[in-house]
């Protein structure tokens, strides 16, 4: 019975989380050129940003796409399937997010075994599981290859083997559970390094609980023994890391000047994620969020009937020292996915707390509990539709591609939005061009580039269109001279001269394709690209207005303007 409740949970948390992943657009996060690469034999990825464990899972799952697809006639051999990729890799985007949703989906059976060993009956903790299972900032997050989904999965499943050690040691076994607290921190760690935060008070706390429960010999043998099962695991999980040490450790300061921000300070950061906690989008709804902020109290409550309250604070405090501690070092610079781990870890700890109370024998507490929690599932069911149905809407690129190679097909554009456009020759020749000289002078090497990559559309389809060019997210107030890092390809500083309405005018350029032109002349997250967009604004003729069709997957509402 249980293992049909598993599988029931893991397919209703599977299938929101598959429905959306043809989003229509491939994110600059999605590293699916690495993932291929490893098809090639290239363990080491290009960029060391976060572990290469996804990228092993996605070449692995890329296999299986190609023996499935032989025969139903997808391809014909290992050259069709390689030229699938460069002509269109959707397939290949779309079977990485899958191992993502599928990744992410055994949140649902791990929140419902974490219920059952806190005393919850079958019901209740099947409604846990369901909770988990329709989250909505989860299904949203499912729709991209990336690892924060399976690393709040991961975390969870740390939540477990800890729960299992900590509470049914008993001799032969205890190298067993050992083992599998070292395996699954070590997964968690393979996924993203920032669920170290949460992971290191989540190990401290086993140890103290395990020296008062058994003894504090038990607790250090248990401790290295996890840890001699922990080390060799993440390394083969991260292979790619220790051949190329030194590049990861250079990335990782890139990764500190990205992600570390004052911005805002340390209580408006904290402040800010508490907001997003209580969020039914991208947070846990203000029922669980004040559950888990006070769960502390709560969980001290005779009528909240869960087993091993030491072992609920424990689990719950390293959720919220995790969640703060990120909070505290990026400030309010705060993407949706920063917190999906300890957000999921509050979740199904706010979840087993009502239930707790859903279940006791007082009337008016269990009424109170039945309610939070049946309140939540229908929240979240209405909630988790709306990543869905943004995603499977037209995206608002194809629009545009068809206006500009209707109205602008001979025309010079530079563009914000991501594209499928058909790239001429020419304009490809001017993007390598800049790339070339951006590389040469931070003597850095650009990353190998398949020539099948370069094919470009016929005369006929190809617009002359160049990307506008970008920082990466968090280096965008970095001044060019005083990077604190060492510069990779692609990490370069936003180049000053670039950032002239007239740079690009005397190079033929008329057409500027701009996103969110509101938030940058207001909000002002780089002065530089703000006076840049002004520069438009004034000098230049808006021609066309785009709302966006999916404003969750980074549309915005997007401009065309005409200088002449």
């Amino acid at each position: 019975m249980q293992r049909f409740l598993l599988l029931l949970l893991f397919l209703a948390a599977f299938l929101p989380r598959a429905l959306g992943a043809d989003v229509g657009y491939f994110f600059g996060d999605e590293r699916i050129n690495d993932a291929a690469k490893v098809l090639t034999g290239q363990l080491v990825p290009g960029q060391h940003f976060y572990p290469p464990l996804l990228n092993y899972l996605n070449a692995i799952a890329f296999v299986a796409m190609y023996v499935i697809g032989l025969p139903l006639g997808w391809w014909e051999g290992l050259s069709d399937f390689r030229a699938q990729y460069f002509s269109d890799p959707t397939v290949f985007y779309v079977t990485a997010r899958l191992v993502v949703a599928a990744l992410g989906a055994t949140l649902a059976p791990i929140a419902y075994l974490l219920a059952r060993h806190f005393g919850l009956s079958t019901l209740h903790s099947v409604s846990v599981g369901a909770i988990a299972a329709l989250f909505p900032l989860a299904v949203h997050l499912s729709h991209f290859a990336k690892g924060d989904i399976p690393l709040g999965a991961a975390t969870a499943l740390c939540f477990l083997a800890v729960a299992y050690r900590v509470t049914q040691g008993n001799g032969q076994k205890e190298w067993q559970q050992d083992a599998a607290v070292g395996l699954s921190f070590a997964l968690a760690m393979s996924f993203k390094q920032s669920a170290i935060f949460g992971l290191l008070p989540l190990s401290i706390g086993m140890f103290v609980l395990l020296a008062q429960r058994q003894s504090s010999k038990t607790a250090l043998r248990s401790y290295g023994r996890a840890v001699l099962i922990f080390v060799p695991a993440w390394s083969i999980l991260n292979i790619g890391i220790l051949l190329d040490f030194q590049r990861f450790l250079e990335f990782q300061g890139i990764q500190s000047a990205m992600s570390v921000s004052q911005k805002g300070g340390t209580w408006a950061g904290i402040s800010q994620m508490l907001g997003t906690l209580l969020a039914p989008q991208y947070g846990i709804g203000w029922i669980l969020g004040i559950a888990a902020i006070l769960g502390g109290i709560l969980v001290r409550l005779e009528t909240c009937q869960i087993k091993d309250k030491p072992l609920w604070r424990i689990l719950w405090i390293s959720s919220a020292i995790g969640a703060v501690t990120i909070a505290a070092l990026t400030g309010t610079r705060q993407p949706t996915q920063l917190f999906i781990a300890p957000f999921g870890e509050l979740l199904i700890l706010g979840a087993i707390l009502l239930a707790g109370f859903a279940q006791s024998a007082k009337r008016q507490a269990a009424l109170l509990g039945k309610v939070s929690l049946a309140t939540t599932l229908l929240g979240f069911a209405i909630y988790m539709v709306h990543p869905i149905a943004q995603a499977m809407r037209t995206p608002l690129a194809d629009t545009i591609d068809v206006y500009l190679a209707q109205t602008h097909a001979d025309d010079r554009v530079v563009t914000m939005m991501r594209t499928k456009a058909k790239q001429s020759p020419a304009a490809r020749d001017w993007e390598d061009a800049r790339l070339q000289r951006l590389a040469a002078k931070y003597n850095v090497a650009l990353p190998e580039v398949a020539p099948e990559s370069r094919a470009a559309g016929t005369s006929e389809q190809a617009i002359f269109w160049v990307p506008l060019p970008q920082a990466m997210y968090g280096l965008e107030d970095v001044t060019e001279g005083e990077e604190t890092y060492t510069v990779q390809a692609h990490t370069w500083p936003l180049q000053p001269e670039e950032w002239q309405l007239q740079y690009w005018t005397q190079q033929g350029f008329t057409v500027f394709v701009l996103s969110d032109v509101a938030y940058h002349l207001e909000q002002r997250p780089s002065e530089v690209v703000s006076q840049f967009f002004e520069e438009i604004v004034t000098s230049c003729q808006i021609e066309r207005s785009f709302p966006p069709a999916k404003p969750m997957y980074l549309e915005y509402l997007t401009e065309i303007y005409v200088c002449t």
